[in-house]
């Protein structure tokens, strides 16, 4: 990573890939925005990918800088990085320059797959995010999407910590109960 400044403004070259790959990277980014009391250009020529981790501290870094009344720019982030982060709404409240997003976007749900950045500001949306997690996380372990609206089969409830079912007794698996074939039961 590449560290510019002048005049209290910060210029950092982001690294191919921002996240936990470049973990150290990634922190010494927001320290620098936040030691800095000027504009702040990140630098994203360099960007091809950017992880969960990495929006989540570049966000709150831009966010800092924002709420100080600073100017943040990312400018050189390739068309399809910024797509990617649009869609995972990165950008919903940054005010940021230098970047190109995506016009009449068409959304589709993609709730059973991934879950978008959403800043939790109080209990109850932190509630609300939770489930949106839930949903995202049981979607996969189960295999289907959230049930379309006219689905009438009943859902299975799981219950974590509880008590598992009564074992049946061995060999109820086969027809009439006996024992497995070409042993005989005790007379």
């Amino acid at each position: 990573m590449n560290i510019e400044t002048k005049n209290n403004e910060v210029k950092l070259t982001l690294p191919t890939t921002v996240g936990v790959a470049n973990i150290d990277s990634l922190f010494e980014v927001l320290n620098q925005v936040r030691a800095s009391s000027g504009d702040v250009e990140l630098d994203c020529s360099n960007v091809s990918f950017v992880d969960p981790l990495g929006m989540t501290v570049l966000a709150a870094a831009i966010r800092e800088a924002l709420d100080e009344g600073r100017r943040v720019a990312m400018p050189w982030l390739a068309k399809n990085t910024t797509s990617y982060l649009e869609r995972m709404n990165f950008f919903v409240g940054l005010d940021i320059d230098g970047v190109d997003l995506p016009l009449n976007r068409t959304r589709h749900d993609q709730s059973a797959n991934l879950l978008e950045m959403t800043r939790i500001v109080d209990a109850g949306k932190s509630e609300a995010v939770a489930d949106q997690l839930s949903t995202a996380i049981v979607s996969k372990i189960i295999g289907r999407g959230p049930k379309p609206v006219n689905f009438h089969v009943p859902d299975t409830e799981y219950r974590v910590g509880a008590a598992p079912s009564p074992r049946l007794p061995p060999n109820s698996h086969r027809p009439g109960g006996g024992p497995p074939t070409g042993q005989r039961r005790p007379a």
